[in-house]
């Protein structure tokens, strides 16, 4: 698939002459994709969640708690 858009429908020369790294750039995502299930923490938009029962739950940092600590005593 990479041949025939990139070098027949694009007309990319750089996909020609560096197709043999397509296998390895899909063995990384394979690598990747596989880790991905041996944790069930989800750190998403600057925040951590983990995976309960199906729901996405909020993990309560301690940075998180010490920040607001810190915010909320120079009030």
């Amino acid at each position: 698939m990479a041949w025939t858009v990139g070098v027949w429908g694009v007309r990319d020369d750089v996909v020609r002459r560096r197709l043999w790294l397509v296998p390895l750039r899909d063995a990384i995502y394979f690598v990747v994709w596989l880790a991905s299930f041996a944790s069930n923490r989800i750190h998403w938009g600057g925040e951590e969640f983990k995976m309960e029962k199906g729901h996405l739950v909020p993990v309560a940092s301690a940075q998180s708690s010490v920040t607001s600590t810190a915010t909320n005593s120079h009030r």
